[in-house]
């Protein structure tokens, strides 16, 4: 304001910004660097480990939206530069005025953008337990049913004694599988307990039983792990009185404080310390806040601990039900406590849903409230320009001439802003999306979108129609 006439600034008037002798090769470098800093990134993560692709492909998302804006900022300087006139509409014109303040229009679009892309990553991470719940890379482990009981279990359910003396010879013995956990009670380090804990329940599993069905998945582990064969980590001979172990990624990292490599202190019936290297973080699974060590070890360090308090239980899941009503009957009298694997899974993600449910609401109320500064922005565009418009309509165009003029201009940079910011939101978001038991909340983060959307072009519109309506007739005058 301080390089302009003192003139100009008495009028009131409103200098487009001087472009039309800068070249705008500065915005496509960036780009092109954005662009090609996203190849490398998809070419990295897809020869790397695909069990880790959030990071990258989210800053993929982010490269894209830097370039986007860059490639706006090119495409409206250019349009401006352009010196013929004969195919020129009223629509036309609506979009060369985006140039008159290019950092304000930049502003609308990058604002737009970031707001979505915020919002729709937020809303794609949800999990749902039900999602591909039969896949044993899935939270579930394929799994159909999670049991514990409150007296051991002192016979193997799998064998023929076990079952008749469990009154469990209904069962099919080719379809309806237990694997037995033995259990060492500690702190609950799952997401349902906020506080952090540093002795977490113990389990140990037949690591053997997991590497033949391939359950779950894993999102992280030391070099000592096999990646063709992650379980059988826990039969690793390490130095020192240490022991190998594997626990949910979340409880390592939330529920524990720690990462995969570190090591948990512990005491054994002997009364010694030992320690329990994490050499595995599993992806959201229904061992939240359990530590699972390998039953030989168990046994080794707790060998009074007669029986198994925790199984699951590996059946077809169109007849879950069935063999769920058989168990409930059968162990009653051993306090048995049995839910589905999908329940259980649910239990955990609850937590984290109702917070995502939480982000996605407030940042859709942030973009509805920024979308009523986008009407701010117009009335103020509008009110600056009045001489301009007056001139217009002194020269016989109409009121909704006008109208369509200014709602052109400002339409294109909501487009402009919703569509950098929907696409790399969804680049971001690849993981999540593709990830097993995601759950895309596609008709929530719609309805966001479409509000966001209207209520941006509503406002625009009354913003628009409001100053329209004035009377341009002093503001002639002065012109």
């Amino acid at each position: 304001h301080l390089k302009r006439p003192a003139a100009e600034l008495q009028k009131g008037a409103s200098a487009p910004e001087a472009v039309f002798r800068k070249k705008p090769l500065f915005s496509m470098i960036i780009a092109m660097v954005c662009y090609i800093g996203i190849a490398v990134i998809l070419i990295v993560s897809g020869s790397g480990n695909k069990q880790d692709l959030m990071l990258p492909f989210f800053s993929a998302g982010t490269l894209f939206l830097i370039g986007g804006m860059a490639v706006t900022h090119y495409l409206i300087t250019r349009y401006a530069q352009k010196q013929d006139v004969r195919k020129l509409s009223v629509s036309g014109i609506g979009i060369r005025n985006t140039i008159r303040k290019k950092s304000r229009s930049l502003a609308v679009v990058g604002l737009l953008a970031l707001g979505i892309f915020i919002v729709f990553t937020v809303g794609a991470n949800r999990r749902n337990a039900e999602t591909n719940a039969e896949n044993r890379s899935s939270g579930t482990g394929g799994f159909a049913l999670y049991g514990e009981t409150v007296i051991p279990l002192l016979y193997d359910l799998n064998s023929e004694k076990g079952r008749d003396f469990y009154s469990l010879d209904e069962l099919d013995n080719d379809n309806v599988r237990f694997v037995a956990l033995r259990v060492r009670d500690g702190d609950d380090a799952s997401c349902l307990n906020l506080n952090r804990v540093s002795n977490p329940r113990l389990a140990g599993v037949n690591q053997e039983e997991m590497a033949k069905r391939e359950a779950f998945t894993f999102l992280s582990a030391t070099e000592e792990v096999d990646p063709g064969d992650p379980w059988q980590a826990l039969d690793i001979d390490l130095t020192g009185n240490v022991i190998p172990g594997i626990a949910d990624q979340t409880v390592i990292v939330w529920g524990l404080g720690k990462a995969v490599g570190d090591t948990l202190q512990y005491v054994d019936e002997g009364g010694n310390t030992y320690h329990i290297k994490l050499v595995g973080g599993l992806a959201n699974s229904i061992f939240q806040g359990t530590v699972l060590i390998s039953e030989k070890a168990f046994l080794e360090k707790y060998p009074s601990v007669s029986g198994t308090k925790m199984f699951l239980v590996d059946a077809p899941f169109d007849e879950v039900d069935d063999v769920y009503e058989k168990i409930s009957w059968a162990l009653e009298d051993q306090g048995l406590d049995l839910m589905k694997t999908t329940v259980r899974l649910a239990q955990f993600n609850r937590v984290e849903n109702t917070y995502l449910s939480i982000f996605l609401i407030l940042g859709t109320f942030g973009l509805l409230i920024g979308s009523v500064g986008i009407g701010i922005v117009i009335a103020r565009n509008v009110t600056e320009r009045r001489n301009e418009l007056a001139l217009f309509q002194a020269l016989g165009f109409r009121r909704t001439t006008l109208r369509s003029l200014i709602l052109s201009e400002q339409t294109i940079l909501l487009l402009a802003g919703t569509a950098i910011g929907g696409i790399s939101a969804v680049l971001a978001s690849v993981p999540a999306l593709t990830a097993s038991g995601s759950r895309f909340p596609a008709q929530s983060v719609i309805v966001a979108l479409v509000a966001v959307a209207l209520n941006g072009f509503l406002w625009t519109y009354a913003a628009t129609r409001l100053e329209i309506k004035k009377d341009f007739l002093p503001a002639l005058r002065n012109e």
